[in-house]
């Protein structure tokens, strides 16, 4: 069975947002084309509005992100 976008493309992935309700995993796993599929992650999609979901987390966590969205070291820059 092909499944596909909300825009009626044919999806190449499926969301891989996950939300907690309580207890309870909840994974989006909407199906998105080409055109509407950002990989943040290798082998990890995002639907357009869990894309902006993730830009704002981004933005509400600095130390994590910089000013250009490059993920930062969480263990600073001195050897061990």
């Amino acid at each position: 069975m092909k499944l596909f976008c909300e825009c009626g493309r044919l999806a190449i992935a499926h969301c891989c947002w996950r939300s907690r309700d309580g207890e309870k995993v909840i994974l989006c796993d909407k199906p998105i084309c080409e055109k509407h599929s950002k990989e943040p992650a290798p082998g990890k999609h995002l639907c357009p509005e869990h894309q902006l979901k993730y830009e704002s987390w981004q933005k509400q966590h600095p130390e994590i992100y910089g000013k250009k969205g490059e993920q930062q070291s969480l263990f600073g820059t001195e050897a061990a």
